[in-house]
């Protein structure tokens, strides 16, 4: 609001945006207490319109595949595949971000960003202690995920120097 201000810069922001968003979900998974087997997909569609002179319009699609499968008694194996695809603006602010908090555990907090994404999260887990009100699992994972650079080809999905793979175990209360 004050100071020096590059010329291309709005000092007041009144904007008129659309929004169409379209969500698409199959359910197809299981539940037997703490396991789950099955498939589920969902489909996130977004279109953003604005009439302004520094902002274009904005697509942006992901899909989310969940498969579940129980393996033995005590045994969950849970996977998750996510791909999408945004409109490719070279901005700092591109949607899908490479976040431990949201993707790819154990890569860190907010790394990159991009304009493409595929990522695949697996793990197993496994019941050790289980009565009627608490149920102890441990587990092993295994993330993978790369991305495409703000502005970049397709093809950056592709790269080495792009893709990031991290593996852990862990143990998780359920009540």
């Amino acid at each position: 609001m004050s100071g020096e201000t590059a010329a291309g810069v709005p000092l007041a922001l009144d904007l008129d945006k659309k929004l169409l968003k379209l969500v698409y979900q199959y359910n197809g998974l299981d539940y037997y207490y703490q396991y789950v087997s099955g498939f589920k997909s969902v489909l996130y569609t977004q279109y953003v319109t604005t009439q302004n002179d520094f902002q274009n319009d904005f697509l942006i699609a992901w899909n989310d595949f969940f498969y579940y499968k129980r393996i033995g008694a005590k045994g969950n194996w849970a996977n998750k595949l996510r791909l999408g695809i945004a409109s490719n603006e070279n901005s700092p602010f591109a949607p899908f971000a490479l976040d431990n908090n949201v993707n790819i555990r154990g890569v860190g907090i907010l790394v990159d960003r991009g304009t493409g994404v595929a990522v695949l999260n697996s793990e197993y887990r496994h019941t050790v202690y289980d009565k009627k009100w608490l149920a102890i699992q441990t587990n092993v994972f295994t993330d993978a995920g790369t991305w495409r650079e703000p502005g970049g080809q397709l093809s950056d999905l592709f790269k080495q120097e792009k893709l990031r793979v991290f593996s852990r175990n862990r143990t998780a209360f359920y009540q």
